[in-house]
């Protein structure tokens, strides 16, 4: 989805990674590494049960075990022993402006995306960067760098 095609205000939908992998708060260390490592991705919600209660990212996992050492005893560390709690959660019908703002403010790099309740995507600064790069290709392709 372009920005561009937007005339007003687009919300958080337009950026967000839709259905995110997630973890759930007893998942071990292996289990988040490996969603991770599958699917490319950084930043893993955590839920226990069907409520949203944290987020953990690649950076929280390598602070705690090096990635280059063997996994042994990583399935003794829970996703919640090592997750950022009380995420910061937004609807997704937010916009987008608003949103980035909170992050900015809050010094974070996630936003967890929720529709009634349930978790429906993931908003990284990763995506965002993603769509401004888009954004500035489209509106200065071609001319000089100032």
């Amino acid at each position: 989805m372009y920005l561009r095609d937007h005339d007003r205000m687009p919300t958080v939908a337009a950026v967000m990674t839709p259905f995110p992998y997630f973890a759930q708060a007893d998942d071990d260390l292996v289990r988040v590494r490996q969603l991770m490592d599958e699917h490319g991705v950084h930043h893993v919600p955590v839920k226990q049960d069907a409520r949203l209660v944290g987020v953990i990212s690649r950076r929280d996992v390598d602070r705690l075990v090096n990635p280059a050492l063997p996994t042994a005893g990583w399935e003794r560390i829970h996703a919640e022993q090592v997750m950022t709690r009380d995420p910061y959660v937004v609807g997704i019908d937010s916009p987008l402006a608003d949103v980035l703002d909170v992050l900015v403010e809050r010094s974070i790099g996630t936003a967890l995306v929720a529709k009634e309740g349930r978790l429906a995507g993931i908003l990284t600064l990763t995506d965002v960067c993603r769509v401004l790069a888009g954004l500035l290709r489209e509106r200065y392709e071609g001319s000089e760098v100032a």
